[in-house]
């Protein structure tokens, strides 16, 4: 898929993005930076599933008309920073997977509830561990993705986290989840984030999913109040703005990409106009 590489061309081509790369587990974490150090913290990420790569390209696509100056009526980067990070899971994303190299699924690293979480024996070996759909690993934050994710989330300035997803089911896309231990006025801003998504989405998309017998608009259909699972967004997201997006995904081919880049970067703009620097 070659997204490593994309990642570097789009920083050594525009100046205003800095890139940045954390080493852990013999993998490179690759970051796209913006704006100014100090400022509110806007955290975009995707593919914390690797299976779950498109949006990915979304982000990067959005990270350049950033930088290009095309969305600065939305994105002051004198007054906000951005930290992108296209592929969290890039070990999962080489062997188009969900889980990590280690067989963690790194959406249940979180360190809310972690105890209290227990997943499934998806490969029937009779123990619930690696490998398994939604295997928790031996500690909250403990792989070394999560380990990252949570340097990043714990900056004071971090304002705001937009974590992207992919399913393939009509039935499980075209969602959103607030984080459950997120900022007490997130309801509002939800909506507000979903109506400006809306106004600007209508009517670009139609397309028929693999379990819908007609095609349908693709539009941001609900946001509601995610679970107190331990996902990553809800470590990130305590006191603060935050959602996790589902969005149609999870092809081998390029099936529908130019779509989900560009429904990726509405919802970006859509978070910097509901919820800005001042928003609490």
């Amino acid at each position: 898929m070659g997204a490593p590489h994309a990642r570097g061309r789009v920083a050594q081509d525009l100046p205003r993005l800095r890139r940045g790369a954390y080493r852990r587990g013999g993998y490179r974490l690759w970051s796209l930076n913006l704006g100014t150090p100090g400022c509110p913290l806007y955290f975009l990420y995707a593919a914390a599933h690797g299976a779950e790569w498109e949006p990915g390209y979304g982000l990067m696509t959005f990270a350049r008309h950033v930088s290009e100056g095309r969305l600065s009526g939305v994105v002051d980067l004198a007054k906000v920073r951005v930290k992108i990070i296209p592929v969290l899971n890039p070990s999962g994303y080489d062997r188009m997977g969900r889980q990590n190299a280690n067989g963690v699924d790194l959406n249940r690293q979180g360190d809310h509830r972690w105890e209290h979480f227990k997943g499934r024996d998806s490969n029937n070996d009779g123990v619930w561990g690696p490998g398994d759909y939604d295997w928790k690993g031996t500690a909250p934050l403990s792989e070394p993705e999560a380990k990252v994710y949570h340097r990043i989330s714990q900056a004071p300035e971090l304002h705001a986290v937009l974590d992207f997803h992919a399913n393939s089911s009509a039935k499980n896309n075209r969602i959103g989840f607030l984080a459950a231990t997120g900022h007490p006025d997130s309801e509002d801003l939800a909506e507000n984030f979903q109506r400006t998504a809306l106004l600007r989405l209508r009517g670009r998309h139609l397309l028929r999913q693999n379990d819908e017998q007609d095609a349908s608009p693709y539009l941001l259909d609900d946001v509601s109040m995610g679970s107190g699972s331990p996902y990553l967004m809800n470590t990130s997201a305590k006191g603060r703005f935050g959602v996790l997006i589902e969005l149609n995904g999870i092809y081998r081919e390029s099936y529908g990409t130019l779509m989900q880049t560009d429904v990726t970067c509405e919802l970006c703009r859509a978070l910097f106009i509901a919820c800005p620097p001042a928003a609490y």
